[in-house]
């Protein structure tokens, strides 16, 4: 996957809801940071522990359509968030 929106910062309002976890993820997929808002502490931090949980698994995946600078990339972001206390890319 191409990561179009790499070092830009979206925001989303309504991330707990079901088309606020939808953009968001998109959003993190093609790279952006993703800052989640919304009237529920509880739904923001579901969407971003099934984020962060959909982030680990397509590092487990092997994939098709992407160059090794992207994978390499890629690898290095969930390695930098698996060792930190907050993820710095989906934030409440």
């Amino acid at each position: 996957m191409k990561m179009f929106l790499q070092g830009k910062t979206a925001l989303v309002t309504g991330g707990g809801g079901t088309i606020g976890r939808a953009i968001a993820k998109a959003l993190l997929f093609h790279g952006a940071t993703v800052v989640l808002t919304g009237r529920r502490i509880e739904s923001l931090e579901e969407t971003k522990q099934t984020l962060l949980l959909l982030l680990q698994q397509q590092q487990q995946q092997k994939p098709h359509d992407t160059d090794d600078s992207v994978v390499k990339s890629n690898t290095q972001s969930i390695h930098n968030e698996k060792n930190r206390s907050l993820p710095p890319k989906i934030h409440i």
